[in-house]
């Protein structure tokens, strides 16, 4: 996205930070230079609402590239359809690699095993420095924690997922113009962090395109791709249709992805079952555990 801006690809990029405010919480930005980009690195995995950023969009000629996760993607794609003004500026989608995201309040657990206040925070980060990097726990009184990626993912946290996330079925931001995410292959192992990237459309080949000075690029095939994505891929696909299963004998509503075949097998349902067995169980130990 910083060769999008400097470039001119584009004149503005939304983004996502960690509030100012309040380091359990993330929130979408308008970013107009590299370096306000530059500012927004790095993993957030916690639910945040970027079509706050909308109204300015609506608001402010431009063109605009949108950094999200594929629910992000998903909802600009269903609301330009509504909207000309968002389908004239919102001219480029970069969607990121996603397994589930967690609830603010997963975070608060996260500081509280590391033996931190919550309320005490400064400064939170989910990755780095480096690869894979690591969480970064920093309290206004210079306390400062570190965990590893990915071990402080605990199922504790896992079972603070918003509900939608284990319905959907979108590990590898399918409907963005360009998908980028870890590329977790042993022969990355100890490296400074490699990504895959996916082009999808001419939107997405004119960007790789314009930042070709500011990558090193090698080929990839489909099968190692989802290799790289394996366990992501088992959650958006075998458990989710456990978990779209499950939904349907409760008769609640069902999100439609018309292009997939999301009947589930006797083995997903075992999967969707045997997931939200789990994440009841440790929900209901973090609300003993760790109140609110």
């Amino acid at each position: 996205m910083q060769a999008a801006l400097e470039t001119g690809a584009v004149d503005d990029v939304v983004a996502v930070r960690m509030s100012a405010t309040n380091p359990l919480e993330a929130e979408g930005v308008i970013c107009r230079s590299p370096e306000e980009v530059a500012a927004c690195r790095g993993s957030k995995y916690t639910a945040v609402a970027v079509n706050t950023t909308l109204r300015h969009i609506l608001e402010a000629p431009g063109r605009y590239a949108l950094v999200g996760l594929p629910c992000h993607i998903q909802g600009l794609r269903l609301e330009r359809r509504r909207s000309r003004r968002l389908r004239e500026r919102v001219t480029l989608a970069l969607g990121i690699f996603c397994g589930l995201t967690c609830e603010p309040r997963a975070t608060a657990v996260a500081a509280r095993q590391a033996g931190l206040d919550p309320a005490e925070l400064r400064h939170v980060s989910y990755r780095g420095p480096g690869w894979p990097g690591g969480m970064r726990l920093e309290t206004r009184w210079g306390a400062l924690r570190r965990r590893d990626y990915p071990d402080y993912l605990s199922r504790h946290m896992a079972a603070l997922t918003p509900p939608r996330c284990r319905i959907c079925p979108d590990a590898l931001a399918e409907l963005a113009d360009v998908s980028v995410g870890d590329a977790w292959l042993d022969r990355f192992a100890g490296s400074d962090g490699v990504s895959d990237v996916i082009v999808r459309t001419p939107a997405g080949e004119r960007l790789l395109a314009a930042a070709a000075g500011y990558l090193s690029l090698q080929p990839a095939g489909p099968e190692e791709m989802i290799v790289s994505q394996s366990e992501t891929h088992r959650v958006k696909r075998d458990v989710c249709r456990g978990r779209l299963w499950l939904r349907s004998l409760a008769r609640l509503p069902l999100p439609s992805y018309p292009s997939l075949v999301l009947s589930a097998s006797f083995g997903d349902r075992l999967r969707g079952v045997a997931d939200a067995a789990q994440a009841r169980l440790f929900r209901l130990i973090v609300d003993r555990r760790y109140p609110d």
